[in-house]
């Protein structure tokens, strides 16, 4: 059994907020190459990087999912057959491709039963390993961790990350918040974004579950909440904070440095907005994320220095209405060759991203003022953390739980 221990460390490592400073002269814009690649059928749900390429989502009818092979791919191609992948694809400790997936039952009395499940996608065919006790449950995200095991961002129940070592059973941590996004960390530990209030603390907050089971959270400013969440090349995390605009980059301690993603200058009608949604490192050290607020695609160098990339404009789009021709960019993965895929949430295609071609060209951000404030003073210390079942406030204390197992 696991423990489980939360801890807001909020007086040793507070989160220090720095926007971009007004110092810095408007960098540079780069150029790129963005293309897309119309699919058949329905919008693509997720695309993820899996062996042998890129695993794209709601595409070819009840498979796993289809697959791109090669960064010149022009055409999707026919995965592995099986239930159908509904998001956390993966690649797991054995090298395979891992994804979660749901199974429907019918009860002796007829009733139709929802579970969650974990399968593996082997080359008969997709294998169920796992599957939830009840339909209570609701895996959304999933990384495989340093000891081996699967881990699990799941948004029922009250929210809680799941343990799952293959030929084992599941384990649930409870969390503050709901887990929407989870990254096995440099450090050896996985991390968590939280799509709800933190109990306790009334604003988001982005967690940390070591391999043993103990969990830490680290309080985001106000209005900051995060969605995506991935490692880049110098080893910090990063965040798509959706409420905010902002890319945040937040280091093992706690440290956190928020970058403002530009505002459009002459955004289309319902893409108003600047909302990163997720993110991946790319080939070129950067990170690269989705605004689906603004059509864009957006880098952010190693320096914090944002650029947005608009996607081309599409000839119709099947959700919206036939004058808002936008894509909507969603899921965002590195593929073969050193390009990136980005699937569509409103269009029926997938982008194809080549950081290495000359294509468009990004206007550069005006600078920001700076800024630094504290989104955890000391004054407030006490009452960040209110424990769910004892309601007493408590901050940067350990107490260990108990994880709760299932067959």
């Amino acid at each position: 059994m696991r423990h489980r221990m939360t801890a807001l460390r909020c007086l040793a490592t507070a989160i220090a907020l720095s926007l971009v400073g007004a110092m810095h002269a408007a960098p540079r814009a780069r150029a790129v190459s963005i293309t897309q690649l119309p699919l058949a059928g329905t919008a693509a749900g997720f695309v993820a990087p899996v062996p042998g390429g890129v695993a794209v989502g709601g595409v070819g009818g009840p498979r796993a999912f289809s697959l791109i092979a090669a960064p010149s791919s022009t055409a999707v191609s026919p995965g592995p057959a099986g239930p159908l992948a509904e998001g956390g694809v993966t690649v797991g400790p054995d090298g395979g491709t891992w994804y979660l997936s749901s199974t429907t039952v019918r009860g002796p009395e007829g009733t139709a039963h929802t579970f969650s499940t974990i399968l593996e996608a082997t080359a008969a065919g997709a294998v169920e390993r796992a599957r939830y006790p009840s339909g209570g449950y609701a895996p959304v995200a999933m990384a495989t961790g340093a000891d081996g095991a699967l881990w699990i961002a799941d948004i029922g129940e009250g929210g809680s990350i799941d343990r799952y070592e293959p030929g084992g059973t599941i384990v649930h941590y409870p969390t503050l918040g709901l887990p929407i996004g989870i990254v096995a960390g440099p450090d050896g530990a996985l991390w968590f974004t939280q799509a709800a209030p933190c109990i306790g603390y009334g604003g988001p907050c982005v967690g940390r579950i070591s391999t043993t089971g103990e969990i830490s959270d680290y309080p985001l400013p106000i209005a900051s909440e995060a969605y995506g969440i991935t490692v880049g090349a110098d080893g910090a995390l990063w965040l798509a904070e959706w409420q905010s605009g902002t890319i945040g980059r937040l280091s093992t301690s706690g440290q956190l440095a928020q970058f403002p993603v530009p505002r459009p200058t002459a955004p289309a009608r319902g893409f108003e907005s600047v909302t990163p949604r997720n993110l991946t490192a790319g080939p070129d050290g950067a990170i690269w994320f989705t605004d689906p607020g603004d059509n864009s695609i957006g880098r952010v160098s190693s320096t914090g220095q944002v650029s947005e990339y608009p996607i081309p404009p599409l000839a119709r789009s099947e959700r919206l209405l036939a004058t808002v021709p936008q894509a909507g960019p969603d899921g965002i993965a590195a593929g073969p060759g050193g390009v990136l895929w980005a699937n569509e949430g409103t269009a029926t295609a997938i982008a194809r991203i080549d950081p290495s071609a000359v294509g468009q060209v990004a206007l550069a951000p005006a600078p920001a003022p700076a800024r630094v404030s504290r989104s955890c003073p000391q004054r407030a210390a006490a009452r960040l953390m209110a424990r769910r079942r004892r309601g007493r406030a408590q901050c940067a204390r350990a107490r260990p739980r108990r994880g709760t197992a299932n067959g």
